[in-house]
């Protein structure tokens, strides 16, 4: 995802972690929600946070260096 938004615009200037899911097709209370479910959630919303806020710093770093 990094690679491509720099091969489009060139440059990242900030990082904004808007993107998540939910389980299922609707919302459902936390009683009838399944564990597989809520790991799910979590893989997607809480490492996708953490790969992409630990990816793009990389490229300030090279853009940073390159720039001197």
């Amino acid at each position: 995802m990094v690679a491509k938004s720099l091969d489009q615009f060139g440059k990242i200037d900030i990082l904004v972690n808007n993107a998540g899911s939910r389980p299922g097709k609707d919302r459902v209370l936390v009683l009838e929600l399944e564990e597989e479910a809520f790991d799910e959630v979590q893989r997607v919303n809480v490492r996708g946070t953490y790969l992409v806020s630990k990816a793009l710093p990389l490229t300030w770093s090279i853009e940073v260096v390159a720039a001197r």
